[in-house]
Parts: C-alpha cells; structure tokens; sequence
C-alpha cells in the first residue's frame, strides 16, 4: 500500500509539474506574442495599402466610359426603353425622373391613359387594350409601374389617380419598391448587351482573396495588442476571440467595398 501511494504521488507530482510546464511555455509565447503587436500593425497596415491600391487601379481599368450625346433630334434614335437610357446617360446611376418617363412611354404605348381634367393631370389604366397593347410585352419594371398605377386608380374615384398622388408609399416601402425597379432595370441593360458586371470572376476573386489576407493579418494584429496598458495577462481577455471577430468585420468590409 505504501509503494501504491508513493507511485501514485510521484505521477501526480510529474503531472502537475508537465502542466506547470505548458503553463510557463504558454505564458512566455502569449508574452512574445504580444511583443510582435507593433510590427504586426505595421504588417496590417502595408497589406492594406497594397489591397487599396490593387482595388483602385481595378475601378479605373473598368471605369465605364461616357456616352457622347448625339446630335438633337426630335426622333428617338434607339428602341431602348427610357429607364434603360436614364441609367446609361447618367453614368450607370439610375435616377427617379425614369419612371414618369417610363409611365409617359406605357402611355404612348397604349397601356396607360392620361388625362387633363380642369387644371389637373389624371392617369388610369384603360379597360380594353389596344391591338398594339395587346402584342406589346412589358419587361419586369414596367410591369411594375403598370400595376402600381392600377392599384392606385383602383383606390381612387372613377378609377382614376392623380398624377400628382402617384408615390410609391412610405419611405420604408419606397425603399424597397425602388430596390427592386433598380435591379429589374439593371438587368434589362444585360439582357439587351449594353451593360455588364464591373467585375470579371478572375478579378472578383482575386480582391476577395486579397481582402481575406488583409483581414487574417488584422485579427492577429487585434490577438497580439494587449487589452489595456497597465496589465496583459488578464484573466477575462480573450485575444483569439477578439482576434477572429477582427478578422470577421475587416473581411465583411472589404467584401461591401468590392460589391459596391
């Protein structure tokens, strides 16, 4: 019994003496680690540059090029319709004055009807549609602008709305109605092979890559800087935590620079 006790006491004295070990050999890499915090934010700051520097001379090897007003005329000299030429001829920004164009364009086209009544201006979607109309497709913002104007005349008297009531909602609603008009304009100028994507696959991941690289040197950066000045060795710190989480949002920032 007594060699059992003294065999079980030797193990445990070697076990506590190999977890003191890790103990000190954790402590004095966590204090190197925290020595190399300079230069790593230095690293960080390098890579970033170096990032922001690639991305800017991508933006200007794809900056779309401007469109040259041709000569005036009262014939339009395209079929394009006017959303699409709102967002072309104003550098790729769709701009709000596309839909009264668009709604104008539905009324020269037999899907709408507008009407001057006294001093005020009236729109309503017809009950019989012409021939033309008939055969005549709406692409997917039209179609949104078609059918939120019959929404609104339904609503009204005589089926009728004001042209001056005509809003999309509140601004929360409107926010994301114009989301989606936007995008279905976008896509019409792809599908008719007057736009494409800023960025080629090769390009795109090539930035994000870049970016990732950019976020790990930050998270160790964050993983190496003491939490406070006058102690590094707090119980309640979490450098790997605080490290990843870095990472996490200098990624995701980046990314929302490249998607943009």
């Amino acid at each position: 019994m007594a060699v059992g006790a003294m065999a079980g006491g030797l193990v445990d004295g070697v076990m506590a003496m190999a977890d003191g070990g890790v103990g000190l050999v954790a402590a004095g890499f966590f204090e190197e680690w925290q020595d190399m915090a300079l230069e790593l934010w230095i690293g960080t700051g390098a890579v970033a540059l170096v990032w922001f520097a690639l991305l800017g001379l991508c933006m200007a090897i794809t900056e779309p090029k401007k469109v040259d007003p041709g000569p005036a005329t009262l014939d339009l000299p395209g079929q394009e319709p006017p959303a699409v030429v709102n967002l072309i001829a104003n550098d790729w920004r769709l701009e709000e004055e596309s839909m009264p164009a668009t709604l104008l364009d539905l009324a020269a086209r037999g899907h709408l009807v507008i009407e001057q009544i006294g001093d005020d201006t009236y729109v309503r979607v017809p009950k019989h549609k012409t021939t033309k109309a008939a055969n005549d497709r709406l692409t997917r913002y039209e179609e949104m602008i078609h059918t939120h104007v019959g929404h609104l005349a339904r609503q009204g008297s005589d089926g009728m709305v004001p042209a001056a009531a005509l809003t999309t909602g509140p601004e929360s609603q409107a926010k994301g109605w114009w989301k989606r008009y936007r995008k279905a304009v976008s896509e019409d100028a792809h599908q008719r092979g007057l736009a494409r994507k800023r960025w080629s696959a090769t390009v795109h991941s090539m930035l994000v890559g870049t970016a990732l690289a950019v976020a790990l040197v930050a998270g160790l950066a964050v993983s190496a800087t003491p939490e406070n000045e006058n102690s590094t060795s707090r119980k309640d710190d979490n450098p790997i935590g605080a490290g990843i989480g870095m990472a996490v949002v200098a990624w995701g920032g980046l990314i929302a620079l490249v998607e943009y």
